[in-house]
C-alpha cells in the first residue's frame, strides 16, 4: 500500500501547518506520527473492525480514516486579544479499537463510570493542557454504531451528538480548542460549572474567523448561542 497521504490526511497536515503559521499562535508541542500501512486502506480497516467487533461506522467514515500512528498538537494564542488554547491527540482508529479498554477504566469511583469506561476506546486525548480530558468511541454488545463520549475531570462523562466522521470534521475547524466538544453535547453553558468553557468558546468564535477565515463558523456560533 502506498504511503502517500490520502486527501483527508492532507487536510489534517494542513491544519497543523495552519497552526504553525497562524499570527500569534504558539505551537507548544506537536507529533506527526508515521502513516501505518500494515492494516490496509480505509475500506479494509473498516471491514476488519466490522468483522472482528461487529462495529459499523457511518459510510462517510470511509473517506476520513486517518492512518497516522498519532497526530497531535498543543497550541496557545496570546496577545492583545483574547487568550485561547487547545490540543488534540488523534489515535490510529484500528489500533485504538484493538488495544482494548482504557487503562484508567477501573480507576473511577462510580460503578456506572467504570462500566462505561470499560466500553470506551480512545479516539482523541488532551494529556498536556487538557488535564487528562479525552474523547472515545463506545463499543456496546449488539450496538453496531458507536457513540462518541467526552470526558473531563471537571464535568465527567458526556455523550456527544456526533459520529466518528463528524467529530473529525469539526475538529478541523475548532482545532482542538479546549471545551469545543460541549457545542455538541446536551448541556447548558449558562450553568456556572461551564463558565470557563463558555468563555473559551466565545473567544474562539471571536478570534478564529479573523485568523482562519477560510472556514465557516456559522453552525458553531449558532450552537454556542443555543447553549449560552
Amino acid at each position: 500500500m502506498s504511503k502517500e497521504f490520502t486527501a483527508y490526511e492532507e487536510r489534517y497536515l494542513a491544519l497543523m501547518d495552519e497552526l504553525e503559521s497562524g499570527a500569534g499562535v504558539r505551537v507548544l508541542a506537536e507529533e506527526r506520527g508515521p502513516v501505518v500501512t500494515a492494516y490496509g486502506d480505509a475500506e479494509t480497516v473498516l471491514a476488519k473492525i466490522a468483522r472482528r467487533f461487529d462495529l459499523v461506522l457511518d459510510p462517510s467514515s470511509r473517506s476520513r480514516v486517518l492512518r497516522f500512528r498519532k497526530l497531535a498538537c498543543q497550541w496557545e494564542i496570546s496577545g492583545p486579544g483574547p487568550t485561547l488554547a487547545g490540543e488534540f491527540g488523534l489515535k490510529n482508529l484500528y489500533t485504538s479499537i484493538t488495544t482494548g479498554p482504557l487503562e484508567i477504566a477501573q480507576d473511577f469511583s462510580s460503578a456506572a463510570d467504570r462500566r462505561l469506561a470499560a466500553e470506551l476506546r480512545l479516539l482523541d486525548d488532551q494529556p498536556e493542557g487538557g488535564a487528562g480530558s479525552f474523547t472515545a468511541l463506545r463499543m456496546q454488545p449488539g450496538v453496531p454504531l458507536p457513540e462518541i463520549w467526552h470526558f473531563t475531570v471537571a464535568h465527567g462523562f458526556c455523550r456527544l451528538d456526533v459520529g466518528y466522521a463528524e467529530y473529525l470534521d469539526r475538529l478541523l475547524v475548532t482545532k482542538g480548542t479546549y471545551g469545543w466538544q460541549y457545542l455538541f453535547a446536551d448541556v447548558s453553558l449558562r450553568d456556572p460549572e461551564f463558565i470557563h468553557v463558555r468563555g473559551r468558546l466565545s473567544a474562539m468564535l471571536s478570534v478564529f474567523p479573523k485568523l482562519f477565515p477560510e472556514h465557516d463558523y456559522s453552525d458553531l456560533r449558532a450552537r454556542l448561542e443555543a447553549r449560552a
